[in-house]
């Protein structure tokens, strides 16, 4: 269960990383 939980934190903050990487990406494309 310890593992699982680990997996799920760390797919967890990919996710998060991966939406604000795309947040990024939108606003550069605003501004340009």
């Amino acid at each position: 269960q310890v593992g699982g939980d680990r997996a799920e934190v760390r797919a967890r903050s990919v996710r998060i990383a991966l939406q604000g990487t795309i947040d990024l990406l939108n606003q550069r494309t605003e501004i340009a």
